[in-house]
């Protein structure tokens, strides 16, 4: 649903409608069983590398 910013009328706002946001918190859900049973298998080595490795990918997303 689009709504106007109140400061900049030229700026849309973006926002979920309940049944939008349902569906978010689901998908949401579904990504982080997945990711859980991923790393289910992995050494506490490896998904210690994996957190450094989404963090650099993070700052080299921020720099961009």
């Amino acid at each position: 649903m689009r709504s106007q910013q109140s400061r900049d009328l030229r700026e849309p706002c973006e926002r979920l409608a309940e049944r939008g946001r349902a569906a978010l918190v689901a998908d949401m859900a579904q990504r982080d069983a997945w990711l859980a049973r991923a790393l289910a298998g992995r050494t506490p080595a490896e998904v210690q590398l994996l957190r450094i490795a989404g963090e650099l990918m993070d700052d080299l997303a921020r720099e961009a």
